[in-house]
């Protein structure tokens, strides 16, 4: 099998992330796929990278999940709900190798920031969810061409 060399739409490798600021335990979805999740009871401030998950260009869906704190038996509070953060970043992703990062320098950004719903009293989860479009410079057939096996015999 002869593999040949993938050709890109343009020069530029944007990385896409989901920029959280989430005070516990969370999970991440991108289209109803679980990309992250973090079990630890602390502040985690950080991006989950999409990339891996976008086929083409296009408008996709995300959700974030997130669970209580130690302390918070009775559900998150409206309190702890304050600090969390929602946000799809991007930067161009550092193609030269140098400078041991993987991405450039000043080139990360907030293309949208999602507003998290306020609550009055203790719920046992929060979801935040939203839809953004991107652009990419490759389309991947990846599970396009899959089947729902849940609807075979």
């Amino acid at each position: 099998m002869e593999l040949k060399e993938y050709k890109y739409k343009n020069d530029k490798r944007p990385i896409y992330i989901l920029g959280l600021n989430v005070p516990g335990s969370h999970e991440v979805y991108v289209n109803d796929i679980l990309i992250d999740f973090e079990n630890e009871p602390s502040m985690h401030n950080y991006g989950a990278d999409i990339n891996p998950y976008i086929l083409k260009s296009g408008t996709y869906t995300f959700k974030v999940r997130v669970y209580p704190t130690v302390g918070e038996e009775n559900g998150i509070t409206p309190e702890t709900a304050k600090f969390i953060k929602v946000s799809l970043d991007t930067a161009e992703r550092n193609l030269s190798g140098k400078g041991g990062t993987r991405t450039i320098p000043d080139t990360y950004q907030v293309l949208q920031s999602f507003s998290v719903p306020k609550i009055d009293k203790p719920l046992p989860f929060i979801d935040i969810t939203g839809s953004f479009k991107i652009e990419v410079p490759y389309e991947l057939e990846g599970w396009n061409k899959g089947q729902d096996l849940s609807k075979m015999d």
